[in-house]
């Protein structure tokens, strides 16, 4: 059977010059995996399909990536913008780890975790951040009080 009209019927051509006009005919696709926002993995850490990430240069568990997603960025001389790289990163990878599509943004996840990997090596100065570099027996983040 071939469709002549779109859902709204006559007046309403299924084929317009040279291509089909889909009007309002919907097709639902399914194996589509949407990306979730940041907030969806914070308040879902059950949902999280790895028990680990890598980011930048090092790996963290899923404890660790949540302290990430929990800790204040702060303000003024406290505020530590590295979480907010950080925190995008978790979640692209995250939303990759369970079944989106990475090919669009493959590109931009390698630089973000660049950017992180700088950030990690930044921290070894004195005033350390949550993503410092994790030495033989520390914790690999640190949330200073405001």
């Amino acid at each position: 059977m071939s469709l002549l009209t779109d859902q709204r019927g006559t007046g309403f051509d299924r084929v317009f010059g040279a291509a089909a006009d889909i009007g309002a005919f919907e097709v639902q696709l399914t194996g589509v995996v949407c990306p979730l926002p940041q907030g969806y993995w914070k308040d879902n850490p059950d949902a999280w399909p790895v028990d680990s990430l890598t980011l930048g240069s090092e790996t963290y568990t899923s404890a660790e990536l949540l302290n990430l997603l929990n800790t204040p960025t702060g303000t003024g001389r406290n505020a530590d913008a590295s979480l907010i790289p950080a925190r995008h990163l978790i979640a692209a990878k995250l939303n990759i780890a369970n079944g989106a599509d990475a090919s669009s943004v493959a590109g931009t996840i390698d630089c973000g975790g660049g950017i992180v990997r700088k950030l990690q090596l930044l921290r070894g100065r004195p005033r350390r951040g949550p993503l410092q570099p994790k030495a033989t027996g520390q914790v690999r983040y640190h949330h200073t009080q405001q």
